[in-house]
C-alpha cells in the first residue's frame, strides 16, 4: 500500500517473520551514517537524528525524494517458511555430536533478544567442548555460539 500525506502508519506483530521495512521514494530525510540511516540504538548510530534514536509512536519520518511509481507486493509473493543454509566453519569438531544433529534436525524460535545485529535463537543448547575461544571476526552470515549455547544469526 502506500501511504498518502497525513495518513498515519502503526505497526502491529507480524503475521511472520522479525522485521518489517519501510521504503520511501528517494529514500528518508535522515542523517547517512556509514552509507545508512538505520537505526542502531545500541551503538547510536543512525535514525531520524543520526545519534541512534529510534522512531517513537507518534513520530514523524520525512521522506526526501518525490512521489513515483512504487511496486506492491502481494502477502502471496512472501513465503511462510524460510530455510536457512549452513556453511560449516573451522570450530564445528569442538560442538558434540549429538548437540550438532539435534541443532540440524529441530525448529529454533526466536528470543527477544534479538537486534540489528543479530537474531538469537532458543532451542537445545549446542554443547560446546572446546578451549575457550577469543572473540574473533564474523563473516557475512556468520553463525555465533556464545557461551549459552544459543547461537545467533
Amino acid at each position: 500500500f502506500i501511504l498518502q500525506k497525513g495518513q498515519r502508519l502503526r505497526f502491529t506483530q507480524p503475521f511472520s517473520g522479525a522485521r518489517a521495512y519501510l521504503a520511501a521514494p528517494g529514500g528518508f530525510d535522515a542523517p547517512d551514517v556509514l552509507g545508512s540511516c538505520a537505526t542502531v540504538v545500541r551503538e547510536a548510530l543512525g535514525g531520524p537524528d543520526g545519534f541512534g534514536k529510534a522512531l517513537a509512536e507518534g513520530g514523524r519520518l520525512a521522506y526526501s525524494g518525490t512521489g513515483g511509481a512504487m511496486k506492491v507486493l502481494s502477502e502471496q509473493a512472501l513465503p511462510a517458511k524460510v530455510p536457512l543454509e549452513v556453511i560449516v566453519g573451522a570450530q564445528i569438531g569442538l560442538f558434540s555430536g549429538q548437540s550438532l544433529f539435534d541443532a540440524f534436525n529441530t525448529d529454533w524460535a526466536l528470543d527477544s533478544r534479538a537486534d540489528r545485529m543479530g537474531m538469537r535463537l532458543l532451542g537445545t543448547p549446542l554443547q560446546y567442548q572446546g578451549p575457550s575461544l577469543i572473540s574473533e571476526g564474523i563473516p557475512l552470515g556468520g553463525i555465533q555460539v556464545p557461551p549459552d549455547g544459543q547461537p545467533i544469526v
